[in-house]
């Protein structure tokens, strides 16, 4: 069983992460399995590509199709959160777009900090020292790290301008902050890291279903993952990664899940 951290960059473009420096970024795809041709659902918007991850649904499944949607957890939609504490895991979540907060019901994180900096210069930065002092601390089961500011900048400036480039490199900051607080935790061995985003942009938003928007990033370290590009027969989908997640910490799949374990990154398979 391994424990596991998803990092998320909120509105990655795939050809703006391979044109801007990301050395930190770089660091993960160099040590891990990756992808830049993975695929988010439709509709492209924050909060339901969100609840797609952590439930496994798509979004006519799981019924939030905007970011305002209030999402009907039951027996036939858990959140990754939910199953986890079912299980007896501990989780986290460190995050600045107050949204998520319904990624799960209440009481089913055991630490969750949320911090109005998404707007902030800094606030990606912000949110991964209180993520990297909150996790070295308490060492969760699972751990979910949100950057906001390149999306909110995307929204801004648009999502080919040099703000919004700027603004990547700080999140990569962010990301290699967090990544050197583990490694002098001696928890980066605890971990697998997953990191990917949610969607892309194009001019000033992401609500059209076309290559700039639905292709992301999606990467894997740890551990016990294999090193190198993925070129998988289907292609990844972020419907994908709460199957992966709960493959990784040795917990089952509950029915409502649609996507798949990508079993071609962990060698040996973690929990064998």
């Amino acid at each position: 069983m391994s424990k596991v951290i998803l990092i998320l960059i909120d509105g990655l473009r795939v050809d703006t992460l391979s044109a801007v420096s990301t050395p930190n970024i770089d660091r993960i795809m160099s040590k891990g399995a990756w992808t830049q041709d993975a695929r988010t659902v439709t509709p492209s918007i924050t909060l339901p590509v969100h609840l797609s991850i952590f439930t496994g649904m798509t979004p006519g499944a799981h019924g939030v199709m905007t970011n305002t949607d209030i999402p009907d957890f039951s027996e036939e939609c858990l959140s990754l959160f939910q199953w986890a504490r079912v299980h007896g895991r501990t989780t986290a979540m460190y995050y600045n777009w107050e949204f998520l907060r319904r990624l799960a019901p209440p009481g089913c994180m055991t630490h969750s900090v949320y911090l109005d900096t998404a707007l902030e210069p800094g606030g990606d930065m912000t949110i991964a020292r209180v993520a990297a002092q909150g996790i070295c601390a308490i060492h969760p089961d699972f751990a979910f790290v949100y950057f906001g500011c390149l999306d909110e900048t995307g929204h801004a400036h648009g999502y080919e301008s040099k703000a919004y480039e700027k603004t990547l490199v700080r999140a990569d900051e962010a990301v290699g902050y967090l990544l050197d607080a583990l490694a002098r935790d001696d928890a980066a061995d605890q971990y697998t890291l997953f990191f990917q985003s949610d969607h892309g942009g194009i001019e000033f938003d992401h609500d059209t279903a076309c290559p700039e928007v639905l292709t992301i990033p999606w990467m894997v370290t740890g551990p016990t993952v294999r090193s190198g590009q993925l070129v998988p027969e289907e292609k990844i989908s972020t419907l994908d990664t709460f199957a992966s997640i709960l493959h990784c910490m040795d917990l089952p799949c509950p029915s409502q899940n649609r996507g798949r374990v990508i079993k071609e990154v962990f060698n040996p398979l973690p929990c064998q």
